[in-house]
């Protein structure tokens, strides 16, 4: 479902698979960007983000039929 931004200030939308993966690292990259977080904090984030990541990269596939039927009379007359 992904839709053009327009004057960027609409939502930006990506497919349902990369919504966890998006939240899960970018909550890891704020740890070193906010003073605040304890830097502690990104250490915990980072196997949950890579997990998610990984999951979201496995879905990144096309499940549609194939079927391949080479035509090679020419080359066996």
């Amino acid at each position: 479902h992904i839709m053009d931004v327009g004057s960027l200030t609409e939502t930006i939308e990506v497919p349902q698979r990369w919504v966890d993966a998006i939240a899960w690292n970018l909550a890891y990259r704020m740890c070193y960007e906010i003073q605040q977080v304890d830097i502690a904090m990104a250490d915990r984030l980072k196997p949950i983000a890579d997990e998610v990541m990984a999951k979201a990269f496995m879905e990144e596939r096309d499940n549609s039929p194939f079927q391949l039927y080479p035509n090679i009379a020419m080359y066996t007359r």
